[in-house]
């Protein structure tokens, strides 16, 4: 459409026949199937745009003053009158433009000055012609010899240039028309304001001149006028550039566990993004509230992949991606993933139901039953279950061996230090490290029965040595 909007569901049904919807200068026109009888009060129209509407702009300049050839020293940034007279007077104007987004497509730019109830008369149709101004005037310095009131124009009465960058040649817009008294003269200078507005060239205002063979001589009411229905105007009718949709489909997917210390996270970008803030860490409020000062803040990028620094075994990570389009950003969801457990015992306690930082510590006892968690790790107990007795260790006498008998999960070979201790007396001790092999180890027989994915047995025969007492005990330790 000749505006920019687009329309992604514009269809109506009336007895099987289809209406149509087509563009025009003042937007759509809905055309509705011949021979039907209508009553437009019961029929609903539904159109969804996805672009957003045409915004109309009309703005009053932020300066204006006219240049005197034959004073070309006199300053008139305060007169109510501008004008045009072939080659004794031209006119400064320049608009604040900051209003429209950056991106914007401009439909139509109308620049419109009233005629002023004398001098007003161009019977000649001399052109009134419209310059890209190139000097940075000032409104109460600009003279016909210089444009601030110090520093002097490159050409006297002004620089500025047409649509092929030449000064005063191809004007952007004319109009050759003869107004009447406080009548309105318009030119479309979408061109020019398109320019400006795109970047293309810095907003220093338009300068207009009188073209032709012939004097006229017209004069215009200025922005200074007391009467706001007579000031210049300039109508802007633009659509703004299209905020861009949420990012979508992360990868991993939102509240994914197990997933491996170094993920490449991944998202489907949203229709008319141009880049991706990214926002990660630890703390789910923090990246929700994060900007791109905060510690989460990663960068934005063009591109929907990005692969994070090396994690921490069964952490929870919290990570938003904000959608940046041509003029606006869109806020991301905050989404979550949890990484693998590499530790075998907090693997065991998170899957225990174990609470971090709460109950879930090796030495911690959060069922009372005397066994601290990490031994309930490694003889396959249950931490939350008080009476785990048929768990513990056995002792039995085998001949002149101290028989020692426990099981061993499997998980609990890596990461624990496990050792065997017996002594005559409760204050000297042998040890007898186990490790994954059997054997005679600090005067100890140790074997070890492998019982595939189930709990291993371990067997220590202590000899006796004819004493009178000998006490065994466990002990486990992480580094």
């Amino acid at each position: 459409p000749v505006d920019g909007r687009t329309f992604t569901a514009a269809t109506l049904l009336v007895n099987g026949k289809t209406a149509t919807l087509t563009p025009n200068t003042f937007g759509y026109l809905l055309t509705l199937p011949e021979d039907e009888n209508w009553d437009a009060r019961d029929t609903v129209f539904r159109l969804t745009a996805s672009q957003p509407l045409p915004v109309s702009l009309t703005l009053e300049p932020v300066a204006d003053c006219r240049m005197l050839n034959l004073s070309p020293f006199t300053q008139s940034g305060a007169d109510t009158l501008i004008g045009v007279f072939k080659d004794r007077d031209r006119t400064l104007m320049r608009f604040d433009l900051s209003g429209i987004p950056a991106g914007s497509s401009l439909f139509s730019s109308t620049l419109t000055l009233r005629a002023s109830s004398s001098y007003h008369a161009n019977p000649s149709a001399n052109p009134v012609q419209v310059f890209r101004a190139t000097k940075p005037w000032t409104e109460f310095g600009a003279v016909w010899s210089k444009y601030d009131g110090v520093t002097s124009w490159t050409n006297p009465g002004g620089d500025a240039v047409g649509t092929t960058g030449a000064q005063l040649a191809s004007p952007y817009a004319v109009n050759t028309s003869d107004p009447a008294a406080n009548g309105a003269m318009s030119w479309d200078i979408n061109a020019l304001v398109q320019e400006w507005v795109s970047g293309v060239n810095p907003n220093q205002g338009l300068l207009l001149a009188l073209g032709g063979t012939k004097d006229s001589d017209l004069h215009f009411w200025s922005r200074e006028n007391a009467n706001p229905a007579l000031r210049p105007t300039l109508t802007v009718i633009y659509t703004p550039p299209p905020t861009p949709d949420p990012a979508t489909e992360p990868t991993p997917t939102d509240g994914a566990a197990g997933i491996v210390l170094n993920p490449v996270l991944s998202w489907t970008a949203g229709s008319n993004a141009v880049s991706h803030a990214i926002y990660f860490g630890t703390d789910a409020t923090a990246v929700a509230n994060a900007t791109p000062a905060s510690p989460e803040y990663q960068g934005s990028q063009p591109t929907t992949t990005w692969l994070p620094a090396a994690l921490a075994g069964g952490t929870t990570y919290h990570w938003r991606i904000d959608e940046t389009g041509v003029a606006t950003t869109t806020a991301g969801t905050v989404w979550s993933f949890t990484t693998a457990v590499t530790d075998p015992y907090l693997g065991w306690a998170q899957s225990e139901n174990l609470t971090p930082g709460l109950n879930d510590a090796h030495d911690d006892d959060p069922d009372h039953d005397g066994l601290q968690n990490l031994i309930e790790f490694i003889l396959g107990g249950d931490p939350l279950l008080t009476n785990d007795s048929d768990r513990l260790p056995k002792a039995a006498i085998e001949g002149t061996n101290l028989k020692f008998t426990f099981t061993r999960d499997d998980l609990s070979e890596s990461g624990t230090s496990l050792i065997v201790q017996y002594g005559g007396d409760l204050a000297g001790w042998t040890d007898v490290p186990i490790g994954t092999t059997g054997g005679t180890i600090g005067g100890a027989a140790v074997s070890i029965f492998e019982n595939d994915a189930n709990p291993d047995h371990v067997n220590v025969l202590v000899p006796m040595n004819s004493q009178a007492a000998l006490f065994v005990r466990l002990k486990a330790s992480r580094p």
